[in-house]
C-alpha cells in the first residue's frame, strides 16, 4: 500500500516474531508508520528491536507521547491472551489511541469488529460476523456467517469457525482448528492445533495432545 499522506507514527509492543511480522504488515499496508517497540522494564535488555529503538514501558511517555503516538500490543496467546488485555488495558490508562491492523484482503463492509484486532491476510469473514476488541485471526481463517467471536480471542491460522459459532471471550483456538456450526465455547478455553470441537464446551476447557479427548478444566486466574 503507498501512503498517500503523512503516515501515523506506531509504538509495537512486544518483540517476538510476531511482533517483527506485524512491523512488515503496518509499515507496508496501512496507514501506521513503526517508529519504536516497547517492552515491560525487566525485558528491557538491549537498545534497538529489529533495526528500531526499544525503549521500557514506564519510559513511554516521555520518550513517545500519547499525543503523537498511537500503540499495538503484538502479543499473541499467553496467558489465554490475558497478557495482551492487560497490556492494553495499561496503554489505554496512558492515553495512547490503539492501532489495529486489517489486510486489505479482508472486506471489513460486512463485519462488526471492535477495538484493537488484527486480522491478517486472506482470512475468510462472512457476513454477520461480530468480532470482540483485542481479537487476532491469522492468516487463512475461515470464519462463518454469524460468528460471535468474544473480546480478547485468538483465532490460528488456517481455522476453521463456521456459522453461528459462539467464542466466549479469552478463547484460543490455534492454527488448523475447527469448530463446528452452531457450536459455543465457554471462556478461557484453549484448543491446539488441529482440534475438531463438535459440541457445546461449557467450562474452560485446555485440550492439548495427552488430553485432547476430554479436555480438563483449568484454572482461569
Amino acid at each position: 500500500m503507498k501512503k498517500t499522506h503523512q503516515p501515523k507514527k506506531l509504538i509495537l509492543f512486544g518483540i517476538s516474531p510476531f511482533a517483527e511480522m506485524m512491523t512488515h504488515y503496518f509499515n507496508n499496508e496501512s496507514d501506521y508508520e513503526v517508529v519504536a517497540f516497547t517492552v515491560s522494564p525487566p525485558y528491557k535488555d538491549r537498545e534497538t528491536a529489529f533495526g528500531y529503538p526499544l525503549v521500557a514501558f514506564d519510559q513511554l511517555l516521555q520518550l513517545y507521547p500519547p499525543d503523537d503516538h498511537a500503540i499495538c500490543i503484538t502479543v499473541e496467546y499467553s496467558q489465554f491472551n490475558q497478557n495482551r488485555y492487560q497490556f492494553m488495558q495499561e496503554a489505554k490508562a496512558l492515553g495512547y489511541s490503539l492501532a489495529s491492523f486489517v489486510h486489505p484482503s479482508i472486506n471489513q463492509k460486512q463485519i462488526t469488529m471492535g477495538e484493537h484486532c488484527i486480522l491478517l491476510e486472506n482470512a475468510t469473514i462472512q457476513p454477520g460476523t461480530q468480532i470482540g476488541n483485542n481479537v487476532i485471526i491469522n492468516a487463512r481463517a475461515f470464519i462463518g456467517q454469524n460468528v460471535t467471536i468474544g473480546d480478547n480471542c485468538y483465532i490460528g491460522a488456517c481455522a476453521e469457525v463456521y456459522r453461528s459459532a459462539k467464542l466466549a471471550p479469552f478463547s484460543t483456538v490455534l492454527s488448523g482448528c475447527q469448530v463446528l456450526e452452531g457450536v459455543e465455547i465457554a471462556e478461557y478455553s484453549y484448543f491446539q492445533a488441529f482440534d475438531k470441537i463438535t459440541h457445546n464446551i461449557s467450562q474452560s476447557t485446555l485440550s492439548n495432545p495427552l488430553l485432547r479427548a476430554t479436555g480438563v478444566v483449568v484454572d482461569k486466574r
